[in-house]
């Protein structure tokens, strides 16, 4: 007689989702047997769609804690498994089938599967997430947020003598973009929740992770240095056996680099060699330290780090940096080095995995100019578009690689397509440069009023538009100091270094009375050498 199969209880927490739980239920068909939906406050028909669907509803007050909700689902299910989702969480048939397959062996206690996030330039970031176990006494959610079960759920496993298995399958997550995020006013919630589980715990190194990722997402640069500099000192209490014991351990170092020693790649490679010992390396963590090597001029020892990244066997799942990221640093010092026979071949492979990838496409571009010329780049992109398809990313890359070479017209041309074949705002930022390198700053300024609510950036540009335009100026934006101050310099550096000829002239007059707020602008004022700067167009 064949045994029934086990019955899986799929566990939510929900709170005003009608919006997306249509789309939820049903994609999940098939995948539950019993839903179990604990509500933190709906005002909206979240809870009347979970009652047709079949499922049933437990009314709770939101108490600031994630994990104790989960707990309270956990508490409502019967099955013998457990699948954890959100409403923001679209399953495919083919993960169905799988979670169906994994259930029925008796050796499996766990399953993770891999969750993905799309992104811009047809990237997708993928995270392995530990959501599927059985349902055994003693497993619990902690932390407020970004609640996790798997220290108690690897208890179960050892007392039961069972293993994890790794789905292959993938469940897409809708819920991080960024508009999202902002209308669910995340930032407030998620920073309050995570500075509370610090002080609660000041020695849960997880809580600092997690706010330090949290400061990363949003651009919060003040956010990030201050937290840093706390969780250093709890990460100094700590011995490099404990720290390497952790998943994240590598990813903590790494961020912890970036957020202390931003402005300095040499105090941030010396932050991580002297960490590196006490964690366990990860593709995060080797593209990192890659990268900060090659910004100090380290080359084996970057091309050393990418090639372990691209070694690196986890079950992350994310293509970008897993294999992308890596094969594009490879490419960069292939082209230090004048390998451009490598580089070529590299991008080729990069290409194939991502057609979209704008460095590179960037990077296709230069070499086709570097070998070719013109008409080179010209014979690249037939053959792409041909292969893949015209798209924004192509435009933006051929607008950059314009830029580069000092065409500002044909730069304005390509990135103006780009921006009309993209919702990206960051490619009219982009565009916005180029009108202002070639010299047309009505068009520049027309274009930075329309980007100023949602890109703190393009203040910088509305700054660039008064002084070349000799009208007083009196901005505000929404950066960091030190941000600020670096955004300007690019807008500086773009407009001085590939401008046209009285653009540049334009902008070297107006130096001088702005030199007293800016003083490293002294830098520019000096006369180029002769034949610098492109003609005049």
């Amino acid at each position: 007689m064949v045994p029934p199969m086990p019955r899986i209880s799929l566990c939510m927490i929900l709170r005003d989702e009608a919006e997306m739980l249509p789309r939820f239920l049903a994609a999940a068909q098939g995948v539950w047997d019993e839903l179990c939906v604990v509500d933190t406050g709906s005002k909206d028909a979240t809870v009347e769609l979970v009652l047709a669907a079949g499922g049933t509803v437990t009314r709770s007050e939101w108490k600031d804690d994630f994990a104790a909700a989960r707990n309270a689902s956990l508490a409502m299910a019967h099955g013998e498994w457990i699948l954890v989702l959100d409403a923001d969480e679209v399953v495919s048939p083919r993960a169905i089938a799988e979670i169906r397959r994994v259930v029925g062996q008796a050796d499996v206690g766990a399953a993770t599967l891999i969750m993905e996030n799309r992104l811009p330039q047809g990237h997708w970031r993928s995270s392995r997430l530990l959501r599927l176990f059985r349902n055994t006494p003693g497993i619990a959610y902690q932390h407020r947020i970004h609640e996790d079960a798997s220290p108690s759920i690897s208890r179960a496993l050892q007392a039961a003598e069972q293993r994890v298995a790794h789905l292959s399958a993938r469940v897409e997550h809708l819920g991080y973009s960024l508009d999202r995020a902002v209308s669910r006013q995340k930032r407030v919630r998620d920073t309050r929740l995570l500075a509370r589980s610090i002080i609660e715990r000041p020695d849960d190194l997880y809580s600092w992770f997690k706010l330090l990722e949290q400061a990363r997402f949003w651009g919060d640069r003040a956010l990030s240095r201050s937290t840093a500099q706390a969780a250093v000192r709890e990460l100094e209490r700590f011995d490099g056996v404990k720290l390497r014991t952790l998943h994240y351990g590598s990813e903590l170092v790494s961020l912890l680099s970036e957020a202390l020693h931003r402005d300095s790649p040499e105090q941030a490679l010396r932050f991580m060699n002297d960490w590196w010992p006490c964690v366990m390396p990860t593709c995060a963590s080797h593209m990192r330290r890659g990268e900060l090597r090659e910004l100090t001029g380290d080359l084996d020892g970057a091309q050393q780090d990418f090639a372990a990244c691209l070694a690196v066997n986890d079950y992350s799942g994310d293509i970008q940096l897993a294999v992308e990221r890596p094969r594009l640093g490879l490419v960069r010092i292939a082209m230090a080095q004048g390998k451009i026979d490598l580089a070529r071949v590299l991008v080729s492979e990069t290409l194939e995995l991502n057609a979209c990838d704008l460095e590179a496409l960037l990077a296709a571009t230069v070499l086709a100019r570097s070998t070719g010329g013109e008409a080179a780049i010209k014979r690249f992109v037939a053959r792409h578009v041909k292969a893949n398809g015209d798209s924004a990313e192509l435009h933006q890359a051929l607008g950059d690689e314009a830029l580069l070479s000092g065409d500002t017209g044909r730069a304005v041309t390509e990135l103006a397509l780009a921006a009309r074949k993209s919702t990206d705002q960051r490619i009219s930022l982009r565009l916005s440069q180029a009108y202002l390198a070639d010299g047309q700053v009505g068009q520049a300024r027309g274009l930075i009023d329309a980007l100023l609510p949602n890109v703190p950036e393009a203040a910088l540009g509305l700054l660039m538009c008064d002084l070349l335009e000799g009208v007083n100026s009196e901005i505000e934006a929404d950066l960091d100091p030190v941000d600020a101050d670096a955004s300007l310099r690019e807008w500086v550096h773009l407009v001085l270094k590939h401008g046209t000829r009285p653009v540049v002239e334009r902008f070297k007059q107006v130096i001088p009375a702005v030199q007293e707020q800016f003083p490293w602008l002294a830098i520019y004022a000096t006369p180029p050498p002769a034949n610098s700067q492109p003609e005049a167009r």
